[in-house]
């Protein structure tokens, strides 16, 4: 056998070509399905849903992979969710949200995280009802009468 057709040989069995005599190595080669070293970048947060409270809501979302500087946060607009503040967080790959909730639909969103250079990173953010609102004093008690003793 010549040392080309060992060759063809050697690369249709270890790749799975499907033409073993007339193949060349660049065609087995081409068989074989790319795979991709690159993961989409997402991103989750320290909570399962976000509250719609009147108040800021303060969430840190972590990411899986690192992004430049200036990163900047964003919801779409049907969300009713506002980006208040993003800061570093406390971990590597983290940011610290500061988000604003009052004007929400309940939901799920999408996050996107983004760098100066554009990168970005994404994630799915479940966002909740609004929590049942607690009054601001606690209810005044009402004065009851003392039970008489009983009469003998």
């Amino acid at each position: 056998m010549h040392a080309a057709n060992i060759g063809r040989l050697a690369i249709a069995a270890a790749f799975g070509a499907t033409a073993l005599w007339g193949a060349n190595e660049a065609e087995a080669r081409a068989a074989i399905p790319a795979v991709s070293a690159e993961q989409p970048c997402t991103v989750t947060l320290n909570m399962e849903t976000v509250p719609v409270q009147s108040g800021p809501v303060e969430v840190q979302a972590s990411y899986t992979t690192a992004l430049g500087d200036s990163i900047s946060a964003a919801f779409p607009a049907e969300s009713g969710i506002t980006v208040a503040s993003v800061a570093a967080g406390d971990q590597p790959n983290s940011v610290n949200l500061s988000l604003n909730t009052a004007s929400a639909t309940a939901g799920s969103y999408t996050l996107t995280l983004r760098d100066a250079a554009g990168t970005a990173c994404s994630g799915e953010v479940k966002v909740g009802e609004a929590a049942p609102s607690m009054p601001d004093t606690p209810p005044t008690p009402t004065p009851t009468m003392p039970t008489p003793p009983p009469v003998l």
